[in-house]
């Protein structure tokens, strides 16, 4: 918020009109991306009514040196609802303690967090922030180089309140694959889940059941199932058995055994639409009532 030359900064205090125009914008935008912001402008976010916002941890604290007390900005955003955390690098004049930190408080409609990628992040603070900084998370994308175990396991503390899961980053051990697994089986009202480098093995399904019934979109990729000609069959079992309900099932013939028990255990999500197996988006017609 400040207009920086080679010579001299210029700030908004030092041109009243300028200021008033910049509160009026504020106020009437409802998505914003932070690039940085001065002690200067923090009361121009005053009473915004902004709802999107894109920052880094860091740069939701005001870059003051010489005031370590500076209040973090979510203050000001009561409507918002989804922020796009690019880094979660600590400031660099102060330490923030995550375990400490209730975005809540400031921001009770704040139910959507995009983190994305960034190689200062670390599963830790991922994980610190997930447990202890939000409240009834609804929708959750990360984007990590490495699945390791805390980060999904962070993620059940809002296994009430989560419709929607979104992990991109290669699944590190069975012990984080489990966890994933665990997620499936204790995230009853996920409608959209994308774990997009996970190999599902069936072998699994009876120990970790899937109880999300009102599935409708997932991105997975199963064991087996590798080729178009198998993904294909699967979706034709699916939509065959939706179709004729479940007695046209005794007539099929598959010269694919796993697409056909991979239909056989998408069946039980009679909501579900939207199926990606690694290669491309398959739509389903809707199951009968």
């Amino acid at each position: 918020m400040q207009s920086t030359s080679s010579d001299k900064s210029i700030s908004l205090l030092d041109f009243p009109e300028i200021r008033a125009r910049v509160a009026t914008f504020l106020d009437r935008k409802d998505c914003v991306a932070l690039m940085r912001v001065s002690r200067d402008c923090i009361s121009l976010y005053k009473g915004s009514s902004l709802r999107y916002l894109s920052a880094s941890l860091a740069q939701i604290w005001t870059y003051d040196i010489e005031d370590s007390s500076a209040p973090c900005l979510l203050e000001h955003f009561p409507l918002l609802v989804r922020w796009d955390v690019s880094s979660l690098a600590q400031p660099k004049y102060r330490t923030i303690d995550l375990k400490q930190l209730d975005f809540s408080i400031w921001c009770p409609l704040l139910k959507e967090i995009v983190i994305a990628y960034d190689s200062t992040n670390s599963a830790e603070d991922m994980s610190t922030m997930l447990l202890h900084s939000f409240g009834g998370l609804e929708s959750c994308t990360l984007s990590v180089q490495d699945v390791t175990m805390p980060v999904p396991t962070s993620l059940l503390s809002h296994q009430e309140s989560l419709t929607s899961i979104t992990i991109f980053g290669k699944i590190q051990g069975t012990e984080s694959m489990q966890c994933l697994y665990l997620i499936l089986k204790m995230c009853q009202n996920l409608r959209v889940i994308s774990f997009e480098q996970l190999v599902y093995d069936l072998d699994w399904a009876d120990t970790f059941r899937w109880n999300c019934q009102d599935l409708q979109v997932l991105r997975m990729r199963f064991k087996n199932l590798d080729t178009p000609k198998s993904m294909g069959s699967c979706i034709k079992h699916i939509c065959d058995w939706r179709r004729f309900d479940r007695c046209a099932w005794l007539l099929l013939e598959d010269a694919i055994p796993m697409a056909s028990q991979v239909a056989e255990f998408l069946t039980q999500f009679k909501m579900l639409t939207t199926v990606w197996f690694g290669t491309r988006n398959y739509y389903l017609s809707a199951s009968p009532s």
